[in-house]
């Protein structure tokens, strides 16, 4: 007759292998990387067709572009795609980019890249679509001020 000493201690003896094995292959699996953040695509005007963000463009294609979302509507979108002190507004826009301009505002690229407000469809902010360009070099004035270099209000 086998004592319950026993039984328990065979028990326990199989189940520390199963965890064991089972640790071990879970350890050995190669860890899942997480998946990156989704680009929002950046719709082309001319072609209509969506372009990945930071994508360089191609021979007869708009330059690059980037739809931006900060702007609470207290600056125009040429305003705000010109940037401010020198560089780009709440570093929305690469730095490298060395400056740009308005392609449209609002969600909808609806309304003017002049217009001064809140989107409609948007309430409390004002979306802008801003398009690089070297050649118009980001504004070294300041918020609420038209001097210095750059797009004006």
């Amino acid at each position: 007759m086998v004592s319950s000493t026993v039984i328990i201690g065979v028990v326990v003896c199989c189940c520390v292998v199963i965890l064991a094995i089972a640790l071990g292959v879970y350890f050995s699996a190669a860890p899942a990387s997480p998946a990156p953040a989704p680009t929002p695509p950046v719709r082309s005007p001319a072609a209509g067709t969506p372009a990945a963000a930071g994508t360089p463009a191609a021979a007869g294609t708009p330059a690059a572009q980037q739809r931006v979302f900060a702007d609470n509507g207290t600056a125009s979108c040429t305003r705000y795609c010109g940037g401010v002190s020198g560089a780009p507004w709440n570093n929305e826009l690469p730095v490298a980019w060395g400056g740009a301009t308005c392609v449209s505002a609002g969600k909808n690229n609806n309304l003017a890249c002049s217009y001064v407000g809140a989107d409609p469809a948007t309430p409390g902010q004002l979306e802008c679509l801003c398009q690089k360009s070297p050649s118009t070099p980001w504004s070294t004035g300041s918020f609420g001020s038209a001097s210095g270099t750059g797009p004006g209000p």
